[in-house]
Order: C-alpha cells, then structure tokens, then sequence
C-alpha cells in the first residue's frame, strides 16, 4: 500500500518537473497555457498540454515565451570517464542506495527457494548500469560535475536524506487536499 502513495508523488513531481520547463503561450484574451510547443508557424501555434493539445490561430496570440530544449546532450560521448561520473552521481544523489533498497525489499517478499534466482535477476550494478545511459543522455560532463558538488555538499546530502519524508508529506498534503475538495463537491 505504501507503494501507490510513493508512485503517486514520483508522478505528480514529475508533472511538476515538465511544467517548470515548460514553453508559455499568452493568448490576447488573458488566457495562459503552458506546455510543449509542437510546432509554430505564421498561420498557428499547436501545443501540447498534460491534458490535451491545442491549436492557435496566430492572431489569438499575444506573444510566446519558449524554454531552451533540455532534452539530450546527444553529441557529448558515453566515454569512460563520464560513466565514472555517472556512478559517483548515483551514490551522492541516493539513486544507488534507492535501487539497493528496492532490491532488499523485493527479497523480502520472496520465498527462500525463490530469493537465489531473484538474486541472480536483480543485480545491483547491472540495474545502474541500466541507468547510466538516461544520466549521459540529459548531462554534459560540466552538468555531473556541478551535480556532484551539490550532492556531496552538506545542502546535496541534507536533500538526499530528507528528500523522501518530503515527497511523502507533499503527497499527503495534496491527497488530503484532493480528499476534502471531493467529498465537500456533491456534484462529483
């Protein structure tokens, strides 16, 4: 049961997360929308919402503020020492500790003949091994080293050991929130 809670704040974050870098389109009536820009010419803006896309007719438009893409560093290589930084990453920034967390709490759950095969399945270096390419992808080599810093500083390690209770009282918050607008709503 904890489990749903904790996805639930992972996805909620992560929506946040989008929306933070999200591109912005003022309409002349006041409106505001705030998500990807799909594709803008002289004629319309189209964009992408998490709940819908739109179409624009350009003289609806007041102005459009657009983020730079952050999506890849693609033309940076995977070299050796940028996966050194990557793995140094995932010990400061707890990543390695949740992925070994989540394993021991899986073998928990199995039975003793079952616990030497789910072993041999969920390696814990193999797994962040798996994740490596995500980092390397999003990073340059200046984005991991300014990474680190942070999460090797007193501040980093303070939000890696907080950073769940934290997750976890936001999620209770909104779930309370959501719970009294919902029941207090008779149309719902």
């Amino acid at each position: 049961m904890k489990r749903i809670p904790i996805l639930l704040c992972f996805f909620i974050s992560l929506q946040w997360a989008v929306l933070s870098f999200a591109d912005t389109v003022y309409l002349k009536n006041g409106d505001v929308i705030e998500g990807k820009i799909l594709r803008t010419d002289e004629n319309k803006t189209i964009i992408k919402t998490p709940s819908d896309i739109f179409q624009y007719n350009a003289a609806s438009i007041d102005r459009i503020e657009q983020k730079p893409d952050l999506g890849t560093v693609a033309a940076e290589a995977l070299t050796d020492d940028k996966k050194e930084l990557i793995k140094r990453l995932l010990q400061a920034n707890g990543v390695q500790s949740f992925i070994r967390q989540n394993i021991q709490a899986a073998l928990t759950k199995v039975s003793s003949e079952s616990k030497a095969r789910l072993k041999t399945i969920l390696n814990e270096e193999e797994l962040a091994a798996a994740v490596i390419p995500i980092y390397a992808d999003k990073f340059s080599t200046d984005d991991l080293n300014n990474l680190i810093t942070f999460f090797e500083s007193p501040t980093g390690r303070r939000f890696v050991e907080s950073n769940l209770a934290v997750s976890q009282e936001l999620l209770s918050a909104i779930m309370n929130y959501l719970k009294t607008k919902i029941t207090s709503d008779t149309s719902l």
